[in-house]
Parts: C-alpha cells; structure tokens; sequence
C-alpha cells in the first residue's frame, strides 16, 4: 500500500546544532566578483566531530529526505534546512571523496564532456570533513531551488552562474554560504593536488543558517516497492569519450542496496566505506549551451531540469521505467509510472544521476 510520508512542520524546528544561530552576512543582495575556480585560503583545522547518539526511540516524525523514523536524538537534524555541498568528482584527483556516505540525496548532473560533479544533500547527518568542494554551474541553481531555501556551499563559479545564484539569493531561494562569504570554514587539505582540495564541515556550514530556516520538503514517495523489472546491474555513461567515467550500480540483495562503481572501480568514501544507496534514480536529462567554456576551452552545458523526460527507478532489485516531470524551478520533480502512478521509494538514501537520454543500460 502506497505510504506517503510527509516533511517536518515548521513548529517542530528546534535548536541548530552547535548551538550557534546567525544569519549569513549578506545573504540577501550579497556581491560576488569572483568568477574564476578557487582562491587560495589559510588552512584551518576543526576537531569537532558529530555527536554520537544511541537513543532510538521514534519521535513520529520522519525525515523528509530518507521517509527513515527520527529518533528522539535526531530532532535537532531533523529541524533545521538542507545543505548542499557542490563536491568534486574528477576520477583520479578528488577521489575519495569525504562525506559523500552521510549525505541524503545525490544529485550527479554532467558539467563538460562527460565529467560530473556532485550536489550533495546533507540533513539528517554530518560530515566533517566535507569535500572536495569544487565550483557550481548554472544546472545547480534550479535543483537549489526546490529545496525549500537550503545553505550552498561551494567554491568558485563562471560570471553567468554567479549572477544566477545572485538572482536567486535575492527571491530567498537560497542561502549562500560558500567560499566568498565564509572564506575561514574553507581549507586547503595537505596531500591533495589543488584546485581538488578545498575542504569543509558541514557542523560549522549548519551553524550559519538563518533563524527562520525551515526543513526541505520530501522529494520523494516512500513506500514498499513491487511489481518492477528484476534487475541486478544498471550502468550510467555521460558520454564524453575519455572524459567520461561510466558508473555501475550492483544489488546486493543482503543489505537491500545498491553499490556504486565508477570508471570499474569500487567508489570509496574516505571512510573506506563504498558509496551505497537505497534508490537510484537515472533521469534522462537534455543539456544546452551556455555559451560558457571551462578553464580547457570544453563548452558548459546546462541540464533542462525543468520539464519531462524519461526516469528508471532502481530500488529493491526493481527497475520501475517511467516519466519524471517539473512545472518550475520551486516544485519538487514527481517520478511517476506511465499511467500517472506515483513511483515508490524504499526509505533511505537516494542518487539521482542525470545522464542525457539512452545514457543508460540494464542487465
């Protein structure tokens, strides 16, 4: 029976962690002149560490991000906004990446060729440390939009993309917590080759969040998923040629998950855990020019999330094929069956990968 579970009111918000509230100096109508990838910052060194909780007991509430029960120990996560961190994905340069095992949602849109970055959703966990933290793009600014005013952090951006976020910081889309506003929570980790290592922490990046904050809103139909495709193997190419990194998502059927290989390698956090998620979502994306170039002369194409187009559903060794649709940029996208059926979600972690059409294949 199909369950729908639904985000957090605003009454039930409660204090941030870190016990820190402020609002990000000027988040409204802030300037930003940098346009090129990443500045040099002074290294800084945190030893906070998210708390340790063993409390379990179900407070009724679910986060709208997993549709998983909030302890009583998670309220305080549980009340506060999103907070997206743009992360780097070159294959052999930002790898491991750290964090990307505590994150919520994944969104994996292509920014040149077939290179991706990674707009990583934190809100019911923290990661300290975070990152690589890499540049945004114009794609970014539309997924930021429907998540009910959540904190960006990233570091560097082209001129378009800057004035975009500009735009949308402006309307109370978005709060800007990146590089240019809060160069001290930025650091240069020791043994990782520049620009791939610019570091951050989510606890200090939650800290700055503005007091009126609210949870972002559920993406996504959590229930028990049947009646799907069995499918055990799902391979996602952004195209690209050499640039590319073809991605692999396995069943393992002993923990209900799927694990994420790219360029034919397990893909590690820094933990050592391999990245693992409950659902996959392959949305077949249309990209257009922006008329940009990268720092290489290769074009920057900017992903139509608005619209509809082509989805497979991979949960619980289930391929669900289907439409995914958007009416605006504020709306969450719906993933539904061809008859207009909502499909369901297993709770828990979700990629959302972003390949454009027939960039996919099953076995």
């Amino acid at each position: 029976m199909l369950t729908r579970l639904k985000a957090l009111s605003t009454r039930n918000r409660v204090l941030l962690i870190g016990g820190v509230v402020a609002v990000v100096a000027g988040a409204v109508g802030f300037a930003l002149t940098r346009g090129g990838d990443e500045p040099e910052v002074a290294v800084t060194t945190t030893t906070t560490e998210p708390p340790t909780t063993t409390t379990t007991e179900s407070t009724g509430e679910v986060y709208p991000l997993l549709g998983t029960p909030v302890p009583a120990s998670g309220l305080a996560a549980a009340g506060r906004p999103a907070l997206v961190v743009k992360i780097d994905n070159s294959d052999k340069k930002a790898r491991p990446q750290s964090g990307l095992t505590n994150a919520d949602v994944v969104f994996e849109p292509r920014v040149e060729g077939g290179v991706t970055r990674l707009l990583t959703v934190f809100h019911s966990r923290d990661a300290n440390p975070v990152g690589p933290v890499r540049s945004f793009r114009t794609t970014d600014v539309d997924v930021l939009r429907m998540l009910n005013r959540p904190l960006f952090a990233w570091h560097g951006a082209n001129g378009i993309a800057i004035q975009e976020l500009n735009a949308a910081v402006r309307d109370g889309e978005v709060v800007n917590v990146g590089i240019d506003a809060l160069p001290s929570l930025y650091y240069r980790e020791p043994g990782r080759p520049a620009p791939h290592n610019s570091m951050s922490n989510t606890i200090e990046l939650f800290a700055r969040a503005p007091e009126d904050s609210a949870p972002p809103p559920q993406l996504f139909v959590y229930g028990s998923p049947t009646g799907g495709e069995p499918t055990s193997t799902a391979t996602v190419d952004y195209g690209g040629g050499a640039g590319g990194a073809p991605v692999t998502w396995t069943y393992d059927e002993s923990t209900d998950s799927w694990n994420r290989l790219q360029a034919g390698t397990p893909h590690l956090d820094e933990s050592g855990a391999q990245v693992s998620v409950k659902n996959v979502v392959i949305q077949f994306t249309d990209y257009v020019p922006t008329g940009q170039v990268d720092t290489t002369g290769s074009p920057v194409p900017e992903a139509r999330t608005v619209g509809e187009g082509e989805v497979w559903v991979l949960t619980g060794g289930q391929r669900f094929v289907g439409r995914w649709s958007r009416d605006s940029a504020r709306e969450v996208i719906e993933y539904t069956l061809d008859d207009g059926t909502p499909i369901e979600f297993t709770p828990g972690r979700t990629w959302v990968n972003m390949p454009p059409p027939g960039g996919a294949s099953v076995s």
